[in-house]
């Protein structure tokens, strides 16, 4: 398997669509950035929307609490498919929250790790792309636009 980058001289219009290719790529980086921000903010709002409309239909109002839930009721509803993704997403959760220890040292969360690996992949992968001799599959001098 040979190195896949090396120097190559390039006419004005493939030149141009490289930088169009790069331009494109810092972008989606700086959008990137705003993505998680726009996702709480809509899983936030979902959510008061949701409580607004639940908390509506009670008897008892916002404030109606069961002391002893109706153990049928929850029995069913953690044998059903929304039950098992339910405790697989709380098991993911509690995984995701463990501090890592090495040699008696904190090192952060999981969490924190694997969000910033991944965010580390995906500007690797912006970074990366497109970048080859330009016979790649992702730039094509004969198209205007790269495809990814």
């Amino acid at each position: 398997m040979a190195w896949p980058y090396k120097f190559v001289a390039l006419d004005p219009d493939g030149v141009a669509l490289r930088r169009a290719s790069l331009d494109r790529h810092a972008a989606y980086a700086q959008y990137s950035a705003l993505l998680p921000l726009a996702l709480f903010l809509v899983l936030r709002a979902g959510r008061w929307g949701a409580r607004r409309i639940a908390g509506a239909g009670r008897r008892g109002g916002a404030g109606a609490y069961d002391s002893i839930p109706d153990s049928p009721a929850l029995k069913s509803r953690r044998q059903s498919a929304l039950g098992t993704w339910e405790a697989s997403r709380r098991r993911g959760l509690w995984w995701l929250g463990d501090e890592i220890v090495i040699r008696g040292e904190s090192w952060g969360e999981r969490g924190q790790w694997a969000f910033g690996l991944g965010w580390f992949t995906w500007l690797i992968v912006l970074c990366v792309v497109g970048t080859g001799d330009g016979k790649s599959v992702f730039f094509s001098q004969d198209d205007s636009s790269c495809e990814m």
